[in-house]
């Protein structure tokens, strides 16, 4: 009998282990991502100065041990026509090589014409400021955007006032 509950011990003791062996792991590999990724930022704010923004987009399984990262670099962005790309980094089969790079903006003409799909904050500024073309007249101190409810907020800050454009996922605007 002493053998039985010994032997449960054991099973028991060896499970406990093996669990905190694969959260040891796990949160060895989550760690590792996380310096692997200020890495590769620490790199693109070095191979591109002049961005103003670059942040992670997300962070996609592939398989079993690779990750597919997505950078968002973003130029000119309180401009008429900021424009975006999007760097794509495979971890941690290609540690320092940037797999491709992507134009995500380059239509400045947004919604002038008719509807259009906004999805990102970029495009969202350049339908704002083609909807209102008024707001190029004066360049703004800085540009919040906003998506809530299926609408866009753009906000232009001015050191006199902050103007605000509303526009739907499609273009229309909202706020005349």
């Amino acid at each position: 009998m002493r053998l039985y509950y010994g032997l449960v011990l054991l099973l028991f003791l060896l499970s406990i282990f093996a669990i905190l062996g694969y959260n040891q792991q796990f949160s060895t590999q989550e760690v590792e991502l996380e310096k692997y990724i200020n890495t590769i930022l620490t790199y693109l704010h070095q191979k591109y100065p002049d961005a103003d923004i670059i942040d992670v987009v997300s962070v996609q399984d592939l398989n079993n041990t690779n990750k597919k990262i997505t950078f968002r670099i973003t130029f000119n962005y309180t401009s008429p026509c900021p424009k975006r790309y999007h760097a794509y980094f495979i971890y941690p089969e290609y540690l320092t090589k940037e797999v491709q790079l992507d134009l995500i903006t380059w239509n400045c003409e947004l919604c002038k014409k008719g509807p259009c799909k906004i999805i990102f904050k970029e495009e969202a500024i350049i339908a704002a400021y083609n909807k209102v073309p008024s707001l190029k007249q004066k360049h703004p101190q800085d540009i919040l955007v906003n998506f809530k409810n299926n609408t866009w907020n753009v906000t232009f800050i001015y050191p006199e006032k902050n103007i605000s454009v509303y526009l739907s996922v499609n273009g229309t605007l909202l706020n005349q």
